[in-house]
């Protein structure tokens, strides 16, 4: 039997847990990597992000043997996700303060997306909110905040 690894089916359960999440509904865009649209939505949640041109990483991980008797090998891995909220109101400094808060509610219902589906549709044993890191970046549109995270994922390979 051949090897397979879970990291596609563990991309799409989030993306699934992401998209059924009523607090990540429309107008906030979930998007499935680092695709670029013309889109003009100021919150937006990306699985499978990789930050810059440099670090083109969307899924990390290892694998590793389970057992002496060829079973399957034990997958951890990080999906790397992202969420970000542009606001272009009021002055600088209260547009900087309202898209962390926002972002940070973003990152919050993406947790309790990931809370309430530990297993991303039974693609993995146990998948769980990494460390988080913050940017803020100023633009033309305004300021945008940017989370990255990683979802955590526990599984085994198929074989």
């Amino acid at each position: 039997m051949t090897w397979t690894s879970a990291v596609p089916a563990a991309v799409d359960g989030l993306l699934a847990a992401f998209r059924l999440s009523p607090d990540l509904a429309a107008p906030v865009a979930v998007r499935d990597g680092p695709v670029v649209t013309g889109s003009q939505a100021a919150d937006v949640v990306v699985a499978g992000w990789y930050g810059t041109e440099q670090d083109e990483l969307a899924v990390e991980g290892q694998d590793t043997p389970e057992g002496l008797g060829g079973g399957r090998d034990r997958e951890q891995f990080a999906v790397r996700c992202a969420a970000m909220s542009t606001n272009s109101g009021g002055d600088a400094a209260a547009a900087l303060t309202a898209a962390r808060v926002r972002v940070y509610v973003l990152v919050a219902a993406c947790g309790a997306a990931v809370a309430a589906d530990r297993t991303l549709g039974g693609a993995v044993m146990r998948a769980t909110m990494g460390a988080p890191s913050v940017r803020q970046v100023p633009g033309t549109d305004g300021i945008t905040a940017l989370v990255e995270f990683t979802v955590d994922c526990d599984a085994y390979s198929g074989r």
